[in-house]
């Protein structure tokens, strides 16, 4: 009769499977505000084409993070800031075009 492996020697060779997040570890630990600005900056703009939160917050859950209020807020702002300035800079350059070009 073949030999059996002891079987508490074979369990401590089992490879473990990975363990849930929890609520505590979730994936807003892993992300940067930066690359939250970066996902919303992919958003697709509301009403006015104005930044909206709504939409952000859309697209920050689709890429599978959790984001508060407070913080969708800020990225909201700072969106639709750097919308206001490139719209700025636009009114401000002259029309390049040559007249009559079209």
């Amino acid at each position: 009769m073949a030999e059996r492996p002891d079987l508490a020697e074979a369990a401590a060779n089992v490879p473990q499977a990975p363990k849930p997040l929890s609520k505590d570890e979730g994936h807003e630990r892993d992300v940067t505000f930066d690359e939250l600005l970066a996902i919303a900056r992919t958003a697709p703009l509301g009403r006015g084409d104005r930044a909206s939160r709504r939409n952000i917050e859309a697209a920050i859950r689709a890429a599978e993070y959790r984001i508060g209020k407070d913080r969708l807020t800020q990225l909201k702002d700072r969106v639709q800031a750097e919308l206001d300035r490139a719209a700025r800079q636009r009114q401000a350059e002259p029309d390049m075009a040559p007249v009559g070009a079209r």
